[in-house]
């Protein structure tokens, strides 16, 4: 495998590595409170690690996002209240930084120094392309366009333990080519699979690239087909209580179609407006949990793979000294790419997810927690998928491959 390093003079080298790995990156959990967009004041969660950016390489602590496509990166040159208290990225400390990259597979439309403005679920960035090397632990670096934040607004990123955010998502909803990071990694062939598994749960996570942790799981993989990529998103036929039908949604070219995205970066299960009322006017969740143990599980049924994913009461719920408030916010995905449902971090803690970019499919499992939720929440059938077992990929580091970045630029002759 490689990773792809650019030269000054415009001469693109490679780095090769010994073999294809995986590598596991281990993700902090912080809670904050944040009030959602029906005014009640909840928790959020937020799990981040740290990420490289240039060389020397400058640490940025970064918020992995499926419901996203574009890494978005804080710059010195923000003055902005909500960039202050964050590390920025500072392009001229980076030998590395676009002006020593060849942007031969990119397109020259994207380096406009014109703002740019890309709106998140919950608040917005302005700033200009950049092109940087992007690096996870162990030397997984990747080549990469993004965009250099010169202003961002207060929320959520003024509270937010993270700096910036890298988008996971496909490369549909990204700027263009060459901003996506899991792309550029599968295609610099440094993973063993082109896929990226996802474990959340109360203390901390993991990200794997490249492979499946089957200690995270507790069952089978079970795999849906990807709708409509841009998000990793399935198609819903129906939502259930307590396995009965709510007829609140239909399959796709029906008047009420859903999708559902896997969306790491949000804290809650989210919905559109008009549904997401209708879900907690169905659930009926008690301010004084006096309802708790009654209340239902609450299922997606998926639509081409005919089978359905549950949570529990202490999934949805969320309950802090005798207060319980349903896991739900109202959240307007605009056309073309919604409306959808936004399965965040409640759904994620119950589910092990892997995403696979070739097959174009999510797979499911449930996830290895102390809960004392039931195992036939997700039936499993004897074609689940194959696995891997958990590997450390060996050491890599990036300032090896910067040294001989640097080292090849000095033996070119700068005539032209």
């Amino acid at each position: 495998m490689c990773a792809l390093a650019m030269l000054a003079t415009g001469l693109c080298v490679s780095f090769a590595f010994a073999e294809a790995t995986t590598l596991a990156v281990q993700l902090t959990r912080h809670w904050r409170p944040l009030p959602d967009s029906w005014g009640r004041h909840q928790s959020t969660v937020e799990y981040f690690a740290e990420v490289e950016v240039g060389y020397p390489g400058q640490r940025l602590r970064m918020t992995f996002d499926t419901g996203s496509a574009n890494v978005v990166i804080p710059s010195i040159h923000c003055s902005a209240p909500s960039c202050m208290p964050h590390r920025r990225y500072d392009a001229g400390q980076s030998s590395t930084s676009e002006r020593r990259l060849c942007l031969e597979d990119v397109e020259s439309s994207n380096y406009s120094r014109e703002a740019v403005t890309l709106t998140f679920g919950t608040g917005q960035v302005t700033g200009h392309y950049a092109k940087d090397v992007v690096c996870l632990g162990q030397g997984f670096c990747a080549a990469l366009s993004f965009l250099e934040a010169t202003n961002q607004s207060e929320h959520p990123f003024l509270s937010a333990p993270f700096d910036g955010v890298l988008g996971l998502a496909f490369p549909q909803l990204s700027e263009g080519p060459g901003f996506s990071f899991f792309d550029e990694l599968v295609k610099s062939r440094q993973l063993a699979r082109p896929i990226f598994s996802v474990y959340f749960s109360l203390g901390g996570g993991e990200i794997m690239f490249g492979g499946v942790d089957s200690r995270r799981m507790r069952s089978e993989l079970r795999w849906a087909p990807v709708w409509n990529p841009g998000f990793w998103q399935v198609s819903l036929s129906d939502i259930t209580l307590d396995g009965q039908r709510t007829e609140l949604c239909g399959a796709p070219g029906s008047f009420r179609a859903c999708g559902a995205a896997l969306d790491t970066g949000t804290s809650a299960l989210a919905a559109p407006t008009r549904l997401a009322r209708q879900l907690a006017e169905r659930l009926q969740v008690e301010r004084d949990c006096s309802n708790f143990h009654t209340l239902p599980i609450l299922g997606f049924l998926l639509d081409e793979a005919d089978w359905e994913l549950q949570l529990a009461p202490e999934d949805y719920v969320g309950q802090d000294e005798g207060s319980c408030e349903l896991q739900l916010m109202a959240v307007d995905v605009p056309r073309p790419h919604g409306p959808l449902l936004l399965l965040g971090d409640p759904f994620l803690r119950r589910y092990y997810t892997v995403y696979d970019r070739q097959r174009m499919l999510i797979g499911f499992a449930l996830a290895q927690q102390n809960s004392s939720a039931p195992q036939e929440m997700l039936q499993m059938t004897e074609d689940s998928c194959d696995v891997d077992e958990a590997g450390l990929s060996p050491a890599r580091l990036q300032e090896q491959a910067a040294a001989m970045l640097l080292s090849a630029q000095d033996s070119q002759d700068p005539s032209p």
